[in-house]
């Protein structure tokens, strides 16, 4: 009795499987996706990134951050446009200076005149409108505004590098937790 269809399918169906597994050493031009050389390979076109940039926020619009999202402060005790930063130590310590390599690139939805200064450690700090910038250590992610206030003297800043001078988004209770006013 002939083989039906079905036991054909079958039969051609295993030798296929059977043959794959099987291969053959040869790397042969048969490939049909031959592995591409490093000069072949393409290249990722460069994204556009920052170190200053500036995002609306939803609770008090648009607001100075860094290339990753991070909100920047400025601090009352710095004196604008005087290229000098009033916070060492441990004051350093819990609002890190915005630190660059060398002049910062800027986003053109900063309209702030942006410079650097150096610190006293030998790392330049850039500033916005004269205002040295800072990072709040309580700020965790993206768009955290939980500096704004702290202590009355830390401010987020506006695109032009104005203060803004917005209710604290803190707890509530004016106190950064460290007892020395930073």
């Amino acid at each position: 009795m002939p083989p039906t269809r079905r036991k054909l399918l079958t039969a051609a169906g295993t030798m296929a499987f059977i043959s794959g597994c099987l291969g053959d050493d040869d790397d042969s031009e048969d490939d049909p996706t031959p592995t591409p050389t490093p000069e072949e390979t393409p290249t990722p076109t460069p994204v556009a990134t920052y170190d200053l940039d500036a995002v609306s926020h939803p609770e008090i619009g648009a607001i100075l951050v860094d290339g990753n999202g991070m909100t920047l402060y400025m601090f009352d005790a710095d004196e604008q446009g005087a290229d000098v930063s009033e916070c060492y130590d441990d004051c350093a310590d819990n609002w890190p200076p915005l630190s660059v390599e060398d002049d910062p690139a800027v986003s053109d939805s900063v309209t702030a005149s942006i410079s650097t200064f150096e610190r006293d450690d030998g790392n330049l700090q850039a500033t916005a409108d004269g205002w040295p910038l800072y990072y709040w250590i309580g700020d965790d992610e993206a768009g955290d505004i939980n500096g704004q206030g702290v202590n009355d003297v830390w401010w987020v800043l506006d695109p032009d590098g104005k203060p803004i001078r917005a209710e604290s988004a803190d707890d509530g209770d004016g106190n950064d937790g460290n007892g020395d006013g930073y």
